[in-house]
């Protein structure tokens, strides 16, 4: 089991056909160049009765048709985890991005896992089994940020891999609360934004589908207000997943600088490619060595 889940499912509905596509071939190289197999989804075209049934079911703005079709995909993912009876999976959506030490992080005993287990009392019988333990329901390692509704339990601890503060990047574009100088913090409660990256099992998709069957706000809200009372939710923050942005066109041609990039075979060329929050880009760094390896963060301005 790669980084001790059962399965790591990629949430697509990018046309892999088109020759501006990037997201999967890139999501692909990223994960051979770290050693992740990741299976992805891709999402089938739902029926305009579907889109419109959620969207009729929400408040009138919310959610709109792109928030729909995004709730359409997730929700068919969860189904998928409880037919299946999958014990643990990590679901990603298709223009996440990771750094290169993402095993190390993940690790059974490494500060982030030790963290988890600390925080929530659980003592698994086989850290090589479960090393994250099973007193939670959700745990939130891709997002854009939370703002926590009330301080709540959390461990926080120092980790190279995290960036100056003065780098990090985050919805609200305030600064992280009370976490100090390359430090990672693991909360338990309030759930951020942004679903890039989230594990649970089939019994708490199962939960999700009753609770979010029929719509409401945009996907990554509605389980952000689960974790605030229905369900035990672990947040890693900063995250340890984001989403990467392809400056200009994803083309053959790079407009930010002219350079030619070969897209079609999931090569993204550096000033192409920007990932916040992450110090060395997976996806930037697929065809680079750890000697010859650099970082692909946004300027100051962008977001």
């Amino acid at each position: 089991m790669v980084l001790k889940f059962q399965t790591i499912l990629a949430i697509s509905a990018e046309d892999v056909a088109d020759p501006l596509s990037w997201r999967q071939k890139s999501l692909i190289t990223a994960a051979n160049r770290t050693g992740l197999e990741i299976h992805i989804v891709q999402s089938e075209e739902p029926t305009e009765s579907e889109v419109t049934e959620l969207m009729e079911a929400g408040d009138g703005a919310h959610p709109s048709r792109g928030q729909a079709l995004a709730w359409i995909a997730h929700l068919k993912v969860l189904q998928r985890l409880v037919e299946a009876r999958v014990t643990s999976a990590l679901v990603l959506e298709d223009d996440v991005d990771w750094d290169l030490s993402i095993r190390r992080e993940l690790a059974a005993k490494s500060p982030v896992v030790t963290a988890i287990r600390n925080l929530t009392d659980s003592e698994p019988a086989r850290l090589d089994l479960n090393p994250y333990g099973t007193n939670f329901e959700v745990l939130w390692l891709g997002h854009c940020g939370m703002r926590p509704d009330k301080p709540g339990p959390n461990i926080t601890f120092f980790d190279e891999a995290v960036l100056p503060l003065d780098q990090l990047k985050v919805w609200d574009h305030k600064p992280f609360d009370n976490i100090g100088e390359h430090q990672r913090q693991v909360r338990l409660g309030d759930g951020p934004v942004c679903s890039w990256a989230y594990a649970l099992t089939w019994q708490i998709a199962e939960k999700l589908l009753t609770f979010m069957k029929n719509g409401g706000d945009a996907f990554d809200v509605q389980l952000s207000n689960a974790c605030r009372g229905l369900l035990s939710c672990v947040t890693v923050n900063p995250e340890l997943f984001n989403q990467a942005k392809v400056t200009g066109q994803a083309g053959l041609i790079d407009k930010a600088d002219g350079k030619e990039v070969d897209v079609t075979a999931g090569a993204v060329q550096i000033g192409m490619l920007k990932t916040p929050n992450i110090r060395y880009s997976a996806r930037c760094n697929a065809g680079r060595s750890d000697e010859d390896k650099v970082q692909c963060l946004p300027a100051s301005d962008e977001d």
